[in-house]
């Protein structure tokens, strides 16, 4: 099972990546001021050890807890995730932390949030609009994305967020961050108690229903997301079998795997009615009632943390500013390399009486420029559809075919590179006079 889990997230991985490598690169870029404005997540790191945290999702089994809320929020350190956070402040709760998905859709959960004084842990390839959205504070943690981490390899270190695909999973890794060894859980059900997708007023739901017509009911709409994932049938904590998909098993399995990593954590649902998470032992909502009230000594702990950070705004800009510059030779350098290597292939591309020992180590010693060059996983992030496409044409009658695909995209992936990061140092320029 952990075999075959491991497939499917790396199959999930290879197509997220087909489909959005350009828009995170062109996020990240867009994103450039935001970067050098950000403070390093790492200065949370273990602040609130001892304290009991709660992460709240937007599941079906929301709806139990708002009762409980006002409460619940002066007894945790509350980190939400995105598609939570305006359920969240209809009920007049503003959480301490909201985690942010990096996605377009993602970010409509945010409309009209703006009233929201949260701090906002991002990503740097996040969606522009959250930033527009959101009044922050933003945390940023460190890039997943090879651009992003040479972008941010001079700044202060910014703490990974470990990748469990789903935002659910990086709050998580924000409360384990910041300390919390007993964490409570509202709707993380992964999975769908009654046939719910998520709770009542979600934007998900509403959605649903404004784009409802007599040819697209809501009710298909509901049938059509629930089996699209893949059903699986699974059990809750009571022993009750509920539907569940093939992505919401992914995040399961991740969660299993990640508190028989931590053994010092404990997982709380205060709902027995989600998809089972193996080591997690739900409890009552009453249970946190017992806890002591610590609402001004956590909000005096963020405020002072973030207040008490060295971030100079304008170092962190002059700084990702010189390394756009190097990062621009560097592209030119193996979008030089690669046309080259295209030109040697293509003067002998029917001749292959020219395919000598020598016209052959030439054409592998651009191969081990461009493999060997410090910028190579940068230029080779958006490459994955080409290399698709020579597992597809493995039979292809020409030897060098592969070869043409694979130059041909690198010279095109060092030309949007270039000038989306062009594109950034003009932001740069334009919001720090550099």
């Amino acid at each position: 099972d952990r075999i075959q889990a491991l497939l499917q997230r790396r199959n999930i991985n290879n197509n997220t990546l087909n489909r959005f490598g350009k828009l995170w690169i062109r996020n990240l870029t867009a994103n450039i001021c935001h970067n050098a404005k950000a403070h390093p997540m790492q200065i949370f790191s273990n602040k609130f050890t001892g304290t009991p945290g709660l992460l709240v999702a937007a599941g079906p089994t929301f709806d139990e807890a708002i009762p409980y809320l006002p409460e619940l929020i002066k007894r945790c350190l509350v980190v939400a995730v995105d598609t939570a956070l305006p359920l969240l402040l209809k009920n007049d709760i503003d959480p301490d932390i909201v985690v942010v998905d990096p996605q377009y859709w993602n970010s409509r959960h945010l409309d009209n949030c703006n009233n929201s004084n949260a701090i906002v842990v991002s990503e740097s390839s996040a969606h522009p609009r959250i930033f527009s959205s959101l009044n922050g504070p933003f945390i940023f943690g460190s890039s997943l994305f090879p651009l992003g981490k040479i972008l941010e390899s001079d700044l202060p270190s910014r703490g990974k967020l470990g990748a469990g695909g789903s935002v659910a999973t990086s709050a998580f890794e924000v409360l384990r961050n910041l300390g919390c060894t007993r964490i409570f859980t509202i709707g993380l059900d992964l999975g769908f108690p009654k046939n719910m997708t998520h709770c009542k007023g979600s934007f998900f739901e509403e959605a649903i229903h404004n784009n409802s017509s007599r040819l697209k009911t809501a009710e298909a709409q509901l049938w059509k997301y629930l089996y699209d994932g893949g059903k699986i049938q699974t059990y809750d904590y009571q022993g009750n079998q509920i539907n569940s998909d093939t992505r919401m098993q992914l995040y399961l399995n991740w969660f299993n795997e990640q508190l028989k990593a931590h053994p010092e954590i404990s997982l709380i649902p205060l709902s027995n009615k989600g998809n089972k998470i193996e080591m997690a032992k739900p409890k009552a909502i009453e249970h946190v009632m017992k806890y002591p009230d610590i609402y001004q000594e956590k909000k005096d702990m963020l405020s002072n943390t973030i207040s008490s950070m060295y971030n100079s705004i304008t170092e962190n800009a002059q700084t990702i500013y010189k390394r756009i510059d190097l990062l621009i030779q560097d592209m030119t350098t193996i979008g030089d390399l690669a046309l080259a290597a295209k030109q040697h292939l293509k003067l002998a591309w029917n001749n292959p009486e020219i395919w000598t020992p020598a016209w052959l180590g030439t054409l592998q010693s651009y191969d081990d420029e461009i493999r060997q060059h410090p910028a190579k996983d940068v230029a080779g992030f958006l490459l994955h559809e080409a290399l698709k496409q020579i597992q597809q044409n493995a039979n292809n009658k020409h030897p060098m075919a592969g070869s043409l695909i694979l130059y041909d995209s690198l010279i095109s992936a060092v030309s949007v590179h270039i000038s989306l990061l062009k594109k950034a140092k003009n932001l740069l320029d334009e919001e720090f006079d550099l």
